[in-house]
């Protein structure tokens, strides 16, 4: 796991990271703290990229790929940031992805393999629930048949989202075509349990197809985070980039656009966290989510029990009986959505726009301070709580400006600078 951040405003732009790096395993999992998540992907240029989430793409170190990428860019530039994005993905082409064929049908079962487990841990959690059983005393066959609702669910939902460029034209026909090994092998989990098996198989590789276009953000993806300027530019900008995996040549990403930023006339700074946000957001907010989402729900169960005791009273003093239906049909969502934006108007108005207005102002300096401050006050929050110290190590810290480029404010090295001084001379020259 990990923890970055990007302040941005009309001078210039911070970022920084932590050094946390989760380790996944059969046997476990394990936290090191020596990760870089900050590089400057131009010698030339004022342009940077933050990562976050999974460290590799089809099993090549990210770190890697980032390198050769600015090994190959050489002095070139281009006009716009968004340019440096698309130039990165043709990189990415050009280099067949850093994977082969038979890589790519690896990645594909492997998340088809965790589909059908999601979708059966769904389908066990519904089934636990209607019958009072628990999740481990509910028969396969019985999960199975809950399982087509559940991939029908899935089905509306993904089909719901924007697809990923890469999959616009990609058909369930193409799909079917393509991944035939990997349909067959995934048939081998439920072919002993299924009534139906026909049936059910329409409804896995439709759901799926369906999740495989779809811009969902998945389970290994990896968040790659553009900054900087183009030559044309003159304030910066910031565009998040979600990577999972390829399969058929195509990749499945998209571009964050929730989460894009540029700065210009109308919006003159901004404040990005990614990842594990969850202290950023309630220094920004000046309250925790969870609390947050605690106070909305606890208002909905009180509302609603209010209305219970009144028609309760008056059923007791033989109230008339169009009345109490009325209020008990009382729709109290309405109140419950006034009640939630006179909430996030106030936080919106009392500390987020005028954090917001102060950082427009800073200079280089302070924009670094608040953005390492913000990375350390998530460390400082694992460390002192029960939960594990996903978010730690040393904070790498820089600044890109037009005029200057791209400049390390703290950075650490695997090495001793004084040791290497040829590194430097190689790295600058």
């Amino acid at each position: 796991m990990t923890a970055i951040v990007g302040i941005l405003n009309k001078k210039s732009i911070a970022l920084a990271a932590d050094s946390a790096l989760t380790i996944n395993s059969p046997s476990g999992h394990k936290v090191l703290n020596s990760a870089n998540k900050v590089f400057n992907i131009s010698r030339k240029h004022p342009v940077g990229l933050m990562m976050y989430a999974s460290a590799s793409f089809m099993d090549t170190p990210w770190d890697l790929i980032i390198k050769m990428y600015r090994d190959q860019l050489q002095a070139n530039s281009f006009p716009s940031l968004q340019c440096y994005v698309d130039d990165f993905i043709q990189f990415l082409r050009k280099n067949r992805f850093f994977c082969s064929e038979k890589m790519q049908h690896h990645f594909l079962l492997r998340h088809m393999n965790f589909y059908y487990n999601d979708v059966l841990n769904i389908a066990k959690q519904n089934c636990a629930k209607a019958t009072g059983e628990s999740i481990e005393k509910i028969p396969l066959t019985t999960a199975h048949d809950e399982m087509l609702k559940v991939l029908e669910s899935h089905t509306t939902t993904f089909s719901s989202f924007p697809k990923c460029t890469d999959f616009i034209d990609y058909t369930l026909s193409d799909f079917q075509t393509d991944a035939q090994m990997e349909i067959v092998e995934i048939q081998k989990l439920y072919s002993s349990y299924v009534q139906d098996i026909s049936l059910f198989h329409e409804a896995f590789v439709k759901s799926f197809h369906t999740y495989l276009c779809s811009t969902h953000i998945v389970f290994d993806r990896t968040g790659l985070v553009f900054v900087g300027y183009g030559d044309e530019e003159i304030y910066p900008s910031l565009i998040p980039l979600n990577i999972s995996f390829v399969f058929h040549e195509r990749i499945r990403g998209c571009v964050d656009t929730l989460n894009e930023h540029h700065i210009g006339e109308m919006k003159k700074a901004a404040i990005c966290p990614f990842a594990q946000t969850d202290v950023m957001m309630t220094i920004l907010t000046g309250i925790d989510n969870g609390i947050k989402e605690l106070v909305y729900n606890t208002f909905d169960k009180t509302t609603q029990k209010l209305l219970d005791v009144i028609v309760g009273l008056l059923q007791s003093h033989g109230g008339d009986d169009r009345i109490l239906a009325s209020i008990a049909n009382i729709d109290i969502s309405a109140f419950s959505n006034q009640f939630k934006k006179s909430i996030d108007d106030f936080i919106t108005e009392e500390y987020i726009k005028k954090l917001v207005e102060t950082v427009e102002y800073l200079e280089k300096e302070d924009l670094a301070n608040v953005a390492e401050s913000l990375i350390a006050l998530t460390s400082l929050k694992r460390r002192i709580t029960s939960s594990e110290e996903s978010v730690g190590g040393p904070v790498d810290v820089a600044v890109i400006s037009k005029s200057d480029g791209f400049i390390w404010m703290k950075r650490k090295h695997y090495f001793d600078k004084n040791l290497n001084a040829q590194f430097f001379q190689r790295y600058n020259g």
